[in-house]
């Protein structure tokens, strides 16, 4: 028979003739974890850089030791609130950059898997586009006059529009 969703305490027994063989606990209870099926019904954002990033899964059921598959790219880390209807992915390393529609040239939304063990999952169809990311190839002028205001243009790759910011800073820092 089916367990209902929930922690259980495992206990063996030998079958003897009296209820005395039964396994001896040796430290914390030996435990199983019943997990019933997830839903998935949102996932934001919609699209998504290439490197590592994070993505919020909204649905039902979900649990803590889930994974999350973005095309063949797996979380390395899944948190859940909300009673198990919101839950966060995060992502190292690079995702699997989505394919191009040619007439539309914009990219091919992924489908988002969530796996709270295997055979238990949910998949939302074509929920995330991954991009590439911008990539900075050159500024004009490379030099610029200190203690001068000037215009300078940004030439690079991949980048979309609206932009969201330009930040410059000291070369070998982080202070924009």
């Amino acid at each position: 028979s089916e367990l209902p969703a929930g922690t259980y305490n495992v206990v063996v027994k030998n079958n003897c003739p009296l209820d005395t063989c039964i396994s001896a606990q040796i430290g914390p209870p030996a435990q199983v974890v019943v997990v019933a099926a997830p839903t998935l019904t949102a996932v934001t954002p919609t699209v998504m850089c290439q490197g590592q990033g994070s993505l919020t899964l909204t649905g039902s059921k979900f649990y803590s030791g889930a994974v999350v598959k973005v095309g063949a790219a797996q979380s390395t880390g899944f948190t859940v609130t909300d009673n198990g209807t919101t839950g966060v992915a995060t992502f190292s390393g690079m995702l699997p950059v989505s394919m191009v529609n040619q007439t539309t040239l914009t990219p091919i939304p992924q489908d988002v898997l969530i796996e709270n063990v295997a055979g238990c999952s949910a998949t939302l169809a074509s929920a995330v586009a991954i991009t590439p990311g911008p990539s900075i190839l050159f500024v004009d002028p490379p030099v610029v006059p200190a203690n001068y205001s000037i215009q300078a243009t940004v030439y690079g790759s991949s980048i979309a529009s609206p932009v969201k910011g330009v930040q410059i800073a000291p070369n070998g820092s982080s202070n924009f």
